[in-house]
């Protein structure tokens, strides 16, 4: 086997000076791994955008088209990042991810596809916004509903995602329930900061089963 011993991380394996590569999600598909990210505007690129890549070795990548840009729907007018891609029933994939309006309001959207190279924005869009009774969200002010996260469990798509609570305001974790990926049910606070009032998120929660 070919052993890589080389990390450099400022001149990383994917990317390169000019590329302000953020959340990303790596996973295999048969021999395919597959590699969604953020690029920040500034740079390669003037509006921040998913991109993806596919690789066999995990060394040599090949740019696959752009998933999509900020500005795609009014709700993601202002951002679009923290790609997460869960497998979907019926053999079709569901890509969710944070989006931005202009006023500063996070939602969670969905993109769905067949063979994860053709995205297409769902109908329901966006798919998931925290319940105002217990979380700080509102759609025409600054506000945290970020970074999905999947799951499955008990037959349940679950998602964590980065929030913080109405009041006292603290970061947290909330969590939501699906049987498809396409329509969420908050299920409230997964985990609280109790102890930081400061109004700095919990970014990119990620669950690892042991």
């Amino acid at each position: 086997a070919t052993v890589y011993t080389t990390f450099d991380f400022e001149t990383p394996a994917y990317g390169a000076y000019g590329h302000r590569l953020s959340d990303h999600v790596l996973f295999k598909d048969a021999a395919t791994w597959h590699l969604f990210y953020t690029e920040l505007a500034g740079g390669a690129v003037s509006t921040t955008r998913i991109g993806h890549a596919t690789s066999l070795d995990l060394a040599h990548w090949t740019e696959r088209p752009t998933v999509i840009t900020a500005g795609a729907a009014a709700w993601c007018e202002k951002g679009a990042w923290a790609p997460h891609v869960a497998a979907a029933p019926g053999g079709t994939w569901v890509l969710l991810f944070t989006g931005q309006n202009s006023l500063g309001s996070e939602v969670i959207g969905a993109l769905t596809s067949g063979d994860l190279d053709t995205w297409q924005l769902a109908p329901e869009n966006p798919v998931f916004t925290p319940s105002a009774t217990w979380a700080r969200w509102g759609p025409d002010f600054y506000c945290s509903c970020r970074d999905p996260f999947v799951y499955f469990e008990n037959g349940v798509y679950n998602m964590l995602y980065a929030v913080e609570t109405l009041s006292p305001q603290h970061p947290a974790l909330g969590r939501a329930e699906s049987l498809d990926l396409l329509h969420w049910s908050d299920m409230g606070a997964f985990a609280v900061d109790s102890l930081t009032s400061q109004t700095v998120d919990i970014e990119s929660p990620s669950l690892v089963f042991r």
